[in-house]
């Protein structure tokens, strides 16, 4: 599954994993990042980590949630914030490892990407990202 920003038309992640279940949601980026192999020391190939059935993911999907946190990583996120419409209602660059953001009443779902994945696509608060199983047709 991809998420894809439809208001400005551009692909924030090829392969999102979706976290729904309370153990995946309590490990969020945790499982899938620090505790897996790093698959690249880079985000030039868009492979940031990879799960437990050989998996390659850049984005992992939290749902439902309101608030994350940063335990344990090694390093920065960029958080997208959804809410019910999958609209951005909060958008955190490059959060650090070890912290924890503050409860986002409106949200019900994150996405989690690599830290620097934002910063070309220029998404901003009101945005909707969509998931789609393949590529949009932009024609």
């Amino acid at each position: 599954m991809l998420a894809y920003n439809s208001t400005r038309q551009l692909i924030l992640c090829q392969n999102v994993c979706v976290a729904d279940t309370f153990v995946k949601r309590l490990l969020g980026a945790t499982k899938e990042i620090a505790h897996a192999p790093r698959r690249t020391t880079s985000h030039e190939n868009g492979v940031i980590f990879k799960g437990d059935f050989g998996n390659s993911y850049d984005g992992i999907l939290i749902r439902p949630c309101r608030s994350i946190h940063t335990f344990f990583l090694k390093y920065p996120l960029d958080v997208i914030f959804l809410d019910q419409n999958k609209h951005i209602c909060r958008i955190y660059s490059h959060l650090k490892p070890f912290r924890i953001t503050p409860l986002i009443p409106s949200a019900q779902m994150v996405l989690e990407l690599m830290g620097g994945t934002l910063l070309p696509s220029m998404a901003q608060k009101g945005d909707i990202v969509i998931f789609l199983d393949r590529e949009p047709d932009r024609s």
